[in-house]
């Protein structure tokens, strides 16, 4: 596992090689749920108002249900989903591996725009003051408004 644990209400929610989105008992360790996507899950989830979201090396970002794993939506990015989410005020923000930054529609999916970058974004979006901040292989940080 190269995904880093998040834990919400009880739940530890893991990605890992095997392809698989785990839920957790925090306390007992005892497997709640797991979902598969169709690549190993690097990116690492992230749990916002009962939704996980998690990367896939399949190219996908995955909207599930915190509660019984139920897909509510997965966003095809044209390259792996190695970078972690993030989630503010309903746009969830995520690099891929074909160079762009994401910023979708938490509820729908929707694209509401994408940024460019020199390489593949692997690091995780940090989102902070109306302002994007995300790393990318080319060796730069971009700056990029929320709004755009």
């Amino acid at each position: 596992m190269w995904s880093s644990p998040a834990v919400e209400d009880g739940v530890v929610y893991v990605g890992s090689h095997d392809t698989y989105v785990y839920a957790l008992d925090a306390a007992s360790g005892e497997l709640r749920w797991q979902y598969e996507t169709g690549d190993m899950v690097n990116s690492s989830p992230v749990v916002v108002d009962s939704v996980v979201y998690a990367g896939s090396d399949d190219r996908y970002l995955y909207a599930l249900d915190a509660d019984s794993s139920e897909l509510r939506w997965r966003y095809e990015t044209g390259g792996l989903v190695n970078s972690s989410p993030a989630v503010v005020d309903g746009v969830v923000y995520v690099g891929s591996g074909d160079n762009y930054l994401y910023a979708l529609d938490a509820d729908s999916s929707e694209l509401r725009w994408q940024y460019p970058t020199g390489e593949r974004v692997n690091s995780s979006p940090a989102v902070v003051g109306g302002v994007v901040y995300v790393g990318s292989v080319d060796g730069n940080v971009y700056a990029v408004r929320a709004g755009r």
